[in-house]
């Protein structure tokens, strides 16, 4: 991942406090071996959110990017997800060109908003906190909500 990192933003240091901060939060990113296309991961959320799991996916494709280093841009990994979530027609669905449509549209929901990253948190629908924010981040946002309210 490094190598990909210098190329695509000259250097992997953007990371550093992600993954420093993220280990006293419990995130540790030890296996954290690819960056993913994650077109066909969000497929498999939506499809995931219609059996009322789509909590869990989005959990579950976090766990196997950063926790378990393995690619979410695979259908092999997308079905190893789906087993593990307990989805039924998880081949067949990302075989298929269903819920596409779908997720372009959220995707283009989302950039309107300013949303091009994930974790990325909305507040108060006016402030966006971008990756992974120390709480005090939030605090400061939740109180400048609370004092323009």
């Amino acid at each position: 991942m490094e190598a990909y990192c210098r190329r695509r933003w000259g250097s992997s240091g953007w990371t550093n406090s992600m993954i420093r901060d993220g280990k006293s939060d419990g995130a540790l990113f030890e296996n954290w071996t690819f960056w993913p296309n994650t077109f066909q991961a969000h497929r498999l959320v939506l499809l995931a959110d219609k059996a009322g799991k789509g909590n869990e996916a989005k959990e579950k494709m976090f766990e196997m990017t950063y926790e378990r280093g393995l690619n979410v841009s695979s259908l092999e990994t997308l079905c190893l997800a789906g087993d593990e979530l307990e989805l039924d027609g998880v081949q067949e669905y990302l075989s298929s060109d269903e819920g596409s449509n779908e997720v372009n549209e959220r995707v283009k929901q989302a950039q309107s908003k300013g949303i091009d990253s994930v974790p990325c948190f909305v507040v108060g629908d006016k402030y966006i906190l971008r990756g992974a924010q120390p709480p005090e981040a939030f605090q400061r946002t939740f109180e400048r909500v609370l004092k323009e309210s």
